[in-house]
């Protein structure tokens, strides 16, 4: 099986977009799912489970996103941006790219 990070999405596509721009940023592949439906939460913690890297974006329809890793319980993820924005979600796609390289994490706002 391939390595990658895996996006399960039921969110808007300029949102997903971003998150698979800023995966791309740090040079990680992933894969992206689209669901029906679906809570970020647990599009994220189930897109965890399912990648060989073991780390996972949910974005839903309300363009929440979550970045998580499958060995973190369903209600810790590594980040959770409620702000539906181009930037967050790049900033989602970025950080879940990190915790693969081992990486620092963006967790703020850009000034």
């Amino acid at each position: 099986m391939k390595p990658r990070v895996v996006v399960l999405t039921s969110g808007p596509l300029d949102l997903l977009r971003e998150i698979c721009a800023g995966l791309e940023e740090e040079g990680v592949p992933f894969e992206v799912v689209p669901q029906r439906t679906g809570a970020a939460r647990d599009l994220a913690h189930r897109a965890a489970n399912r990648s060989p890297l073991q780390v996972g974006v949910g974005l839903d329809a309300t363009g929440l996103t979550i970045v998580h890793h499958s060995k973190l319980p369903t209600g810790k993820p590594v980040s959770r941006d409620e702000a539906a924005t181009p930037q967050a979600a790049r900033r989602a796609g970025r950080n879940a790219a990190r915790v693969v390289v081992s990486a620092p994490l963006n967790l703020e706002e850009p000034a």
